[in-house]
């Protein structure tokens, strides 16, 4: 009988799936992208897990995230994530950090204890905090620009932050990045042209459909599990 791991070793070898196993990875917001991201680590099998968002599931969640389903609203979602990965691999180990990301509370994420960080905030001012802490400290990390407003997942690509560009998101992050000295950090960013909405639609309220956040949170697994996997 084949095991949970099987498949996932007949693909990349013994020596692969043992170092994926030993590996941890922090992903820090579970939201659309996060959420889809840090389960496609647990299913390649990532042995240790660090989850962190201070959200909770709401029902505008559910055309999107993984995490989000009727069971699960109003929980905290690295809560329900813990939860839903667990039932996947009960061997997984998880530590769950229920809080907002800030010069405060980033020294309970332990980041040195991780080999790879993986940024999925929507909140400028943490991600850059998160990928400074990770540069200082010498830990790879990859960081999610904007996933909405966008249809054409064929275009999103994974770059250097210094060479992004049509991303309103990307923009912001270079600027910031550039000030502290910091332009090669590899980002996830789309260089679609957002479509025109209807004026009435225009509420301010980030427009999302499902595959979007799901594609872009497979392709940062993707490159996170590849040099893991080399490492």
């Amino acid at each position: 009988m084949e095991d949970f791991y099987d498949r996932t070793r007949r693909l990349i070898g013994v020596g692969a799936m043992e170092r994926l196993r030993k590996a941890a990875v922090l992903v820090v917001g579970l939201g659309g992208v996060g959420g889809h991201l840090a389960e496609n680590l647990v299913r390649a099998g990532v042995g240790t897990l660090g989850l962190c968002d201070c959200d909770r599931i709401e029902e505008s969640n559910m055309n999107r995230q993984i995490l989000a389903v009727s069971h699960t609203l109003g929980m905290y979602k690295t809560r329900a994530a813990a939860q839903r990965f667990l039932s996947i691999n009960g061997d997984l180990i998880l530590r769950e950090h229920p809080f907002r990301l800030t010069e405060e509370t980033l020294p309970e994420l332990q980041v040195e204890s991780y080999d790879y960080i993986a940024d999925a905030i929507d909140d400028v001012g943490a991600k850059i905090l998160l990928i400074r802490e990770a540069s200082q400290r010498g830990i790879p990390v990859i960081s999610a620009m904007g996933a909405g407003n966008k249809t054409d997942p064929a275009r999103f690509r994974i770059a250097p932050i210094g060479a992004t560009h049509t991303c309103p998101l990307a923009r912001v992050m270079r600027k910031e990045l550039r000030s502290v000295g910091l332009s090669d950090v590899p980002v996830l960013f789309s260089d679609e042209v957002p479509p025109e909405r209807d004026e009435a639609e225009a509420t301010g309220v980030t427009a999302s459909i499902s595959y979007m956040p799901a594609v872009a949170g497979s392709l940062i697994a993707g490159r996170i599990l590849m040099d893991l996997i080399k490492k």
